[in-house]
């Protein structure tokens, strides 16, 4: 099936400057005959101050995204910047309630903010859960059985610190070595692991499809995710299995649907806590994944996401 007849490909142009990657855009020519556009608030993005220069002409403008900075620390330089995008919207379409509260901060009335409640489909993945009679079939169950499980389920890149993770299995090896994690993903950093695959202690399981992470969150206590956490909170609040995280400070926005001591467990940033706290939970019998926990739907969001854009072009 190829691409929608609505959906226009743009080649985006990026430069590096001392570092930073400046994004020279390259999207205009979509809309430059439109009556309203949705970007990304970004401070260096070409786009993004072409299509706030353009309400001058009547153009209205809608800035979708984190809205607050999550995943990185701005500079002195790029707050005022961030702070006069998002004023000089006609509206915003903030990911969560941060986002939102951080608007309304710097002082975006709250009528022109949609809160979208950023999410992804997981109805795959529940299916699978519920349907699936065979899940154990994807796992090699005969090298953890009645052995305490736990999972990560995610990319292995550097936003997950694979590294941290790493260190933390070291450490959990010296005092528990009946403990098994099952990763369901792959990346550049796979190798980090390779240690702890070695010696048995993680089992690799390849990329991770709706079948294969619907028998990881089976058969798991609990997910690792020391680094960032982002849409991994929905399917663990549709799963209703735990996270354990650190209180790194950049975790994604979906961070926020979760629940500390129910939904998440968080423990301070160092590899020690982490595998203490793993071990604890290794060592307690296993329970039975709950259920009823809400979670943020894409019905959901595509709802907000309609609601929002009928105001952007309204003007309401």
């Amino acid at each position: 099936m190829g691409p929608a007849d609505w959906l226009v490909p743009a080649n985006l142009r990026h430069m590096e400057i001392l570092g930073h990657t400046a994004r020279l855009g390259g999207s205009r020519f979509a809309w430059r005959d439109a009556d309203a556009v949705i970007v990304g608030p970004e401070v260096a993005s070409a786009d993004v101050y072409a299509a706030l220069l353009r309400r001058r002409r009547g153009v209205r403008v809608g800035l979708w995204g984190h809205i607050k900075s999550y995943v990185s620390a701005s500079s002195r330089i790029e707050r005022p910047l961030e702070r006069w995008q998002l004023r000089s919207a006609d509206h915003i379409f903030a990911y969560t309630e941060g986002g939102t509260a951080y608007a309304r901060e710097l002082g975006v009335p709250s009528d022109k903010i949609t809160t979208v409640m950023n999410s992804v489909d997981v109805s795959d993945i529940v299916a699978a859960m519920k349907h699936d009679t065979d899940l154990d079939s994807s796992l090699p169950v005969a090298q953890f059985d009645g052995k305490p499980v736990l999972g990560f389920i995610g990319g292995l890149d550097s936003s997950k610190r694979v590294g941290f993770l790493a260190e933390a299995l070291d450490e959990i090896w010296r005092r528990d070595r009946r403990i098994v994690v099952l990763v369901a993903g792959d990346g550049e950093a796979a190798h980090v692991l390779d240690s702890a695959v070695s010696r048995g202690q993680v089992i690799r399981l390849g990329y991770a499809d709706a079948h294969i992470k619907a028998a990881v969150w089976k058969v798991a206590r609990a997910i690792l995710m020391p680094g960032r956490i982002g849409l991994i909170a929905v399917e663990a609040l549709a799963m209703g299995r735990p996270i354990i995280t650190t209180d790194w400070p950049y975790h994604a926005p979906e961070r926020e649907y979760l629940s500390e001591g129910v939904s998440v467990i968080t423990v301070p940033d160092n590899v020690v806590a982490y595998a203490e706290s793993v071990i604890a939970l290794g060592q307690e019998p296993p329970a039975l994944p709950e259920s009823g926990w809400s979670y943020p739907t894409m019905d959901d969001m595509i709802a907000n996401f309609a609601m929002g854009a009928r105001k952007l072009v309204l003007g309401q």
